[in-house]
C-alpha cells in the first residue's frame, strides 16, 4: 500500500486512526531524486481514548515552493463534574489499567505535539497552485 501511495506526487498526508494512538511518521520517497513522492502519515486516536485531544490541520503554501501542514493538538474545555470530564476520567483509568505491567504503568510515546510538516511539490503542482493565496516566507 505504501508503494501505491508513494506513486502519487500530490499526496500530502495520510490520516488514520486505526491504532488508537497519536503519531506522526514521515514516509520518505523511495527515490531520493523525487522527494515529492514522500508524504506524512498522521495517526490520531479516538476522542474516547487517552489523551482525548483532537488535531487541527492548517495547510499553507510556502515561498520556497513547498507546502507546510501545521498540526495542532487541541484540548477540549471541560467543566469539573461534567460528562466530558467523567469521560476523560474513564479514559485515563482505562489507559492506566490496560498498560499496567508488573505493577508499573508504562507510558508509550504519545505523539501528542504541535508540528510543521513540510511537503515538496513537483514543478507541475507548483504551477497549479502559484496563484492561490499568499505564500508564507520560508
Amino acid at each position: 500500500m505504501i508503494d501505491t501511495l508513494n506513486s502519487y506526487p500530490n499526496l500530502l498526508m495520510w490520516l488514520s486512526g486505526h491504532l488508537h494512538l497519536n503519531a506522526v511518521t514521515p514516509m520518505p520517497s523511495p527515490d531520493p531524486t523525487r522527494p515529492e513522492r514522500g508524504f506524512w502519515e498522521v495517526q490520531t486516536s479516538s476522542l474516547r481514548d487517552f489523551t482525548q485531544q483532537f488535531r487541527m490541520f492548517d495547510i499553507q503554501r510556502n515561498s520556497d515552493n513547498t507546502i507546510s501542514i501545521f498540526t495542532t493538538d487541541v484540548d477540549p474545555i471541560m467543566e469539573l463534574g461534567s460528562l466530558p470530564a467523567l469521560s476523560r476520567y474513564y479514559a485515563v483509568a482505562n489507559f492506566q489499567i490496560t498498560t499496567l505491567q508488573q505493577g508499573e504503568i508504562v507510558y508509550p510515546p504519545s505523539g501528542v505535539y504541535n508540528a510543521e510538516l513540510v511537503k515538496y511539490l513537483t514543478p507541475e503542482m507548483q504551477a497549479k497552485i502559484q496563484n492561490y493565496g499568499t505564500p508564507i516566507n520560508k
